[in-house]
């Protein structure tokens, strides 16, 4: 899998402690997650913290 080569390539030379992969089958299905309240609720307002 090309993600995985990207990890073992790059994820520990950035100091990175953590990473996320997040898959959708259409659009719909990415813009619907994004808008949801749990997302709005819970990790949107953590995104500060965790993205630099």
């Amino acid at each position: 899998m090309e993600l995985e080569k990207v990890i073992r390539d790059w994820f520990f030379d950035l100091y990175f402690d953590a990473l996320t992969a997040i898959y959708f089958a259409s659009m719909n299905d990415f813009n619907s997650f994004f808008a949801s309240e749990n997302y709005k609720q819970k990790v949107h307002p953590d995104e500060s913290k965790l993205l630099h």
